[in-house]
């Protein structure tokens, strides 16, 4: 998880903060963090993530898919 985070940044810093890399590295992110319980942490990534893909409607699928399984994984850890 440090290594992903640490080419998050890389990527936020290189390429900007709507960069599409950035929302599936952070989504990777947060599913690390949600499988070692640490739910909160989670939902920031996941936050963060959908600020990325929000800000770009049209991004395939390819870039929305982590964030569609954290999204889910946390709504069943939410139950």
């Amino acid at each position: 998880s440090s290594d992903l985070l640490q080419l998050a940044r890389k990527v936020r810093v290189d390429s900007g903060p709507n960069d599409p890399l950035l929302a599936r590295l952070l989504a990777a992110n947060g599913l690390c963090q949600a499988g070692l319980g640490a739910h909160q942490a989670a939902r920031d990534f996941a936050q963060q993530a959908r600020a990325v893909l929000d800000a770009r409607p049209e991004l395939a699928a390819y870039y929305r898919t982590p964030l569609q399984r954290l999204e889910s994984r946390l709504a069943g850890a939410a139950r």
